[in-house]
C-alpha cells in the first residue's frame, strides 16, 4: 500500500465562523461587516463584526495582517434597492513570506466559507479599502453606476432594503501628483549617478508602503544593471535609472538608461492608481537616452540593452576591435570604464531567496506537517519560493506553470517490511512555454540547484503533468531503496 504524510488542516472554529458570517446575510440581523484572520496560516479567528462603515473592519487591520471580510452593501437602481456582498481580501504589505506560502494552500477553502459574494476585493493597504470604493467596484458589476438616483450605501444598522440612501458618495479620482518621503535625498542620489566623478551608477525608487502617490528611495550603488536588478521583485512597482558607458570608435560617452518597473504581482488595482504617474515621474529623472517599461527580468538583458543604446547613437556599426569585430562595450564603475560581461546564462551566479531555505528545511522537520515545497526563478539569477504544503503531490502540482521552470522538493513514506522510511524526492519541472532563454539557465545552475537541495534521495525531471503520479514516484523510491522487492502485504 502507499502511504501519505498526513495533512495538516485549516483550523477554525466551524459553528461560530459560519454564524458571524450568516449574521451579516441575514436581513434581520444588524450586523453589515464580519472580518475573519488568519493565524499563522493555521487557523482561522472571527477577529470582529460590526454595523457601521467598512473603515471600522479595516482599522482591525495592519500590515503583517492576513484577513478575510464580508461586507453587506445596498445598492440602488432607480427606485430599487438590492443588497450586495462584497469579499475582502488583505494580505499586509509586510506579512511573513512563509505565512503567505502556507495560505497558497489553503485559499479554495476560505473561498468556500465566503461564497456566495458578488464582488471581491484585494488590498494590502487602508487607501484600498473604503466605503467609496466597496460602492464603485459594486454598481460597475451591477450596472447601476448610470442609473444610480440617491446613490448605494453601505448598510448602515440594517438598512431595510426597500430603503432609500442618503447620500451619494463620490469615487475620488486619480491624481497625477506625487510627493516624496525624502525628496533631498532622491534628487542627491539621482546626481550622484550622473556625476562622473563618483562610482554610484544606478539608483531605485519606488513607493512607499501603502502610499500610492508616495515615492521613496529603494537604494543606490555601484554595479550597474547586475546590482539595479538585484533591488526588483515582482510585487513593487518602481523607476529607476543607472549609468552605462557607449564606446564610439576611440571615445567612451556615458549613456544613462531609465527604466519603469511595474512587477507582475502589483495589483491591478495599483496599476490603474499609478499609471498617471509617468509624467511626474519622467520630470524627475530626466533626461535620459534610454527609456524601458517592463514587468520582467528577461527584459533587462545587458547586451539588448547596450545593442539598443548603439543603435540610437550610432556606434554599433562603427566600434571595430582589433580583429575587425565589434569591440565590447563598458560601462562606469567606480568612476573608470570598466569591462562588464555579457549577461549570459554561463556567467550568471545563482542566488536563493532566504525563504526558500527556511521552506525546505520545514519539509524536512518531522515535527511539521510541511511534505512538499515549490521554488521557481524570479530572475535568471534568483529563485523564490512558490509556495509549501502538507498535501503532497497533488497539491504541489497545482501551483506548477507552464511557462516557468521550476524545482520542488517532497516529502515521501517508503515502507520497508514492517518499518517506515522518510524519503525526498528532488522535482524538476519545465513548461512547455518555458523560454528558451531560461531553459538554457538549467544545465548552467544544475549544480547550485542541487547542492541547495541536497541531500535527497531521487530526482524526478518532467515537463508535462502526467510525468508526475504518485505511483511511478514511489516505484522509483522503492527501486532506489530496494523495498520494491521486500514489501508486505
Amino acid at each position: 500500500p502507499r502511504h501519505r504524510v498526513s495533512m495538516s488542516k485549516l483550523q477554525y472554529d466551524s459553528t461560530t465562523l459560519k454564524q458571524a458570517i450568516q449574521d451579516v446575510r441575514d436581513d434581520t440581523s444588524p450586523t453589515t461587516w464580519v472580518l475573519v484572520k488568519d493565524e499563522e496560516a493555521k487557523r482561522l479567528v472571527v477577529a470582529g463584526s460590526g454595523t457601521g462603515s467598512v473603515l471600522e473592519m479595516v482599522s482591525l487591520l495592519d500590515d503583517t495582517s492576513i484577513g478575510f471580510g464580508l461586507v453587506r452593501v445596498v445598492d440602488q437602481i432607480d427606485a430599487s434597492a438590492t443588497v450586495k456582498f462584497v469579499f475582502i481580501n488583505w494580505l499586509g504589505m509586510h506579512v511573513p513570506p512563509m505565512q503567505k506560502a502556507r495560505l497558497t494552500t489553503h485559499k479554495g477553502e476560505v473561498l468556500a466559507l465566503f461564497r456566495p459574494y458578488h464582488v471581491d476585493i484585494s488590498a494590502d493597504c487602508p487607501e484600498e479599502v473604503s466605503d467609496e470604493i466597496v460602492l464603485s467596484k459594486v454598481r460597475l458589476t451591477s450596472g447601476s453606476d448610470s442609473r444610480v438616483k440617491e446613490g448605494a450605501v453601505v448598510a448602515q444598522a440594517r438598512t431595510p432594503a426597500k430603503a432609500k440612501a442618503s447620500y451619494t458618495p463620490t469615487v475620488p479620482q486619480q491624481s497625477e501628483s506625487i510627493s516624496f518621503v525624502d525628496e533631498e535625498a532622491i534628487r542627491a542620489a539621482i546626481a550622484d549617478v550622473r556625476n562622473d566623478d563618483t562610482p554610484t551608477d544606478w539608483v531605485l525608487v519606488g513607493y512607499a508602503p501603502g502610499k500610492f502617490n508616495m515615492l521613496e528611495l529603494i537604494g543606490s550603488g555601484v554595479g550597474g544593471l547586475d546590482a539595479f536588478k538585484e533591488n526588483l521583485r515582482e510585487e513593487i512597482a518602481a523607476y529607476g535609472i543607472f549609468r552605462m558607458v557607449d564606446k564610439i570608435d576611440e571615445s567612451l560617452t556615458v549613456k544613462f538608461v531609465f527604466v519603469t518597473w511595474i512587477g507582475e504581482s502589483v495589483k491591478p488595482t495599483f496599476k490603474a492608481r499609478i499609471s498617471s504617474h509617468k509624467g511626474s515621474v519622467n520630470q524627475v529623472f530626466a533626461p535620459y537616452h534610454r527609456s524601458i517599461d517592463t514587468p520582467s527580468m528577461d527584459d533587462l538583458n545587458y547586451d539588448d540593452i547596450m545593442r539598443s543604446v548603439q543603435d540610437a547613437s550610432g556606434s554599433g556599426s562603427r566600434v571595430l576591435s582589433s580583429d575587425g569585430t565589434r569591440a565590447p562595450a563598458a560601462v562606469v564603475s567606480r568612476g573608470m570604464a570598466s569591462r562588464v560581461p555579457a549577461m549570459t546564462a554561463g556567467k550568471e551566479a545563482l542566488s536563493f531567496d532566504d525563504t526558500c531555505k527556511e521552506a525546505i528545511a520545514s519539509v524536512r522537520n518531522d515535527k511539521t506537517d510541511e511534505n512538499w515545497a515549490l521554488l521557481e526563478y524570479v530572475s535568471n539569477s534568483m529563485i523564490g519560493l512558490v509556495g509549501m504544503g502538507s498535501g503532497g503531490l497533488d497539491e504541489l502540482k497545482q501551483h506548477l506553470k507552464e511557462d516557468q521552470v521550476q524545482y520542488g522538493i517532497l516529502r515521501v513514506l517508503d515502507k520497508i517490511d514492517d518499518s517506515l522510511t522518510v524519503k525526498f524526492v528532488l522535482i524538476q519541472w519545465v513548461g512547455g512555454a518555458v523560454k528558451p532563454t531560461r531553459k538554457a539557465l538549467i544545465s548552467t545552475h544544475r549544480g547550485a540547484v542541487t547542492g541547495f537541495f541536497a541531500p535527497f534521495h531521487n530526482e524526478i525531471h518532467a515537463e508535462t503533468a502526467e510525468e508526475l503520479n504518485e505511483e511511478d514516484i514511489m516505484k522509483k523510491v522503492m527501486a532506489a531503496s530496494g523495498s520494491l522487492s521486500s514489501v508486505k502485504p
